[in-house]
Order: structure tokens, then sequence, then C-alpha cells
């Protein structure tokens, strides 16, 4: 029978978001905080779902900023909607497909909920190189990217 800290390591901390018509995770590790979003820092705040390439959620959504903390370099991104810690078995996180990593170069992982794909797991080590003109284009690839050690 495995011990707690075995136990720990076969499972995956994620902080999913929940944005009208999307769903997202970040390796929960990665996250130093979350913040009330302030018009003033928004210059610095890079938008989640713009760099995702998703359609930009409506303005009623809860909007907050997730700061991202990677071997002390930190990244703030807004994000939109609702927030939840979730663990799920390491084994439920399946890497994406080289022609979909192509496609989408932030995303590293599906996460497998009930045994369906559920959740897209962002690295959150790409998000750190990521830039604003990187919003909305998909031209990044990710052969320029370093892989995701999170999860």
């Amino acid at each position: 029978m495995p011990g707690p800290a075995e136990a720990r390591a076969a499972r995956a901390s994620l902080l999913t978001i929940q944005a009208v018509g999307s769903r997202w995770a970040i390796p929960s590790a990665a996250v130093g905080g979350i913040e009330p979003f302030d018009a003033a820092t928004a210059e610095t705040t890079l938008d989640l779902l713009a760099l995702l390439g998703a359609a930009a959620a409506p303005r009623f959504e809860a909007w907050r900023v997730l700061v991202l903390d990677v071997a002390g370099e930190q990244r703030r991104l807004l994000v939109r909607g609702a927030l939840e810690l979730r663990e799920v078995p390491a084994q439920s996180l399946l890497a994406l497909p080289l022609a979909l990593s192509l496609a989408a170069p932030l995303v590293t992982h599906v996460a497998l909920v009930d045994g369906k794909p559920s959740l897209l797991v962002v690295s959150p080590e790409r998000l750190l190189r990521a830039s604003p003109a990187d919003a909305g284009s998909r031209s990044a690839t990710s052969t320029t990217l370093p892989e995701a050690r999170s999860c």
C-alpha cells in the first residue's frame, strides 16, 4: 500500500478556469496568487484567453489577475470566470499530440475527468515566455518554446 507521499505524487493539482465556452487549467504549483483586477495595472497584465486564441469572455464574468510564479519569475495574467482547485490522477494527464501542439503551442496536456477529455492544461513555462504580440496569434511554434515540466 502506498504511503501519503506516494499518493500525493500520483496526483496532479490544477487550478481550473471555467469561462463561457472554455475551460483551462494551470498546474497549481505555478500559481503565486490571485488578485482582483485593477485597470491601473492592465498594461502589465496579459489576457490568458487572448493568448490561447479563445473568444473574449463577456464583461459580466469575474475578472481576476492570476500571478504565475515559476522558479521566481512572475507573469500577471488576466483570467475570467470561475476558478477551482482540482486534483486529478497524474495518469489522467495526456500529452497533447504534436499536430495539436502546433496549433495550440501554450497547451501541453489534456486532462481526463471521468475518462473524458475535459481540460486543456496550459504550460506555465510557456506562458512566461508569451508576449502581448502572441495574443490572438497562432504563429508561435512549440519547437521554440521549452517543454512543460509542471505536469
